[in-house]
């Protein structure tokens, strides 16, 4: 069996590498192998899976009656594209608010352990007052005799 790399079934299929490669993660040709590459992992492609899916897909592209190409036209295009920008702006909206909960939630426990070290350093002088006191009660060494 003769096998392809992604960069002769990208000029088979008349695509770019990286959608062969994908097409082989996603299993489009079943027969498909990664193997160890110089720097990356390399997908190996049965050549008959290559050519069988060319053909499969002029097929398809022949199925599609003429009248169905009319049904396209800018303005469909351009109603597509602004669902698409819409979705993906409240998309963006709904992470932004989440990662802003998430700031603000953050801040509130910074805010929290610094109240909490703030009392640790009251007690620490304190206690760092009486060790200073004691030990200007204490003789020095060389008048304990």
């Amino acid at each position: 069996m003769h096998y392809l790399n992604t960069k002769e079934a990208a000029a088979i299929l008349n695509c770019g590498t990286k959608n062969v490669t994908l097409m082989c993660a996603a299993g489009k040709f079943p027969g498909s192998k990664k193997v160890m590459g110089k720097k990356t992992d390399e997908w190996r492609i049965p050549a008959q899976e290559v050519i069988d899916y060319q053909a499969n897909k002029e097929v398809e592209a022949e199925v599609l009656p003429p009248e169905s190409h009319e049904l396209v036209t800018v303005k469909s295009l351009a109603d597509f594209f602004m669902d698409e920008r819409r979705r993906n702006d409240a998309e963006h909206d709904e992470t932004r608010r989440i990662l802003e909960e998430e700031v603000k939630r953050r801040n509130e426990e910074i805010m929290e352990l610094r109240g909490i070290l703030a009392k640790q350093g009251e007690e620490v002088a304190v206690v760092w007052g009486k060790v200073a006191e004691i030990e200007k009660k204490k003789r020095p060494w060389w008048r304990w005799w």
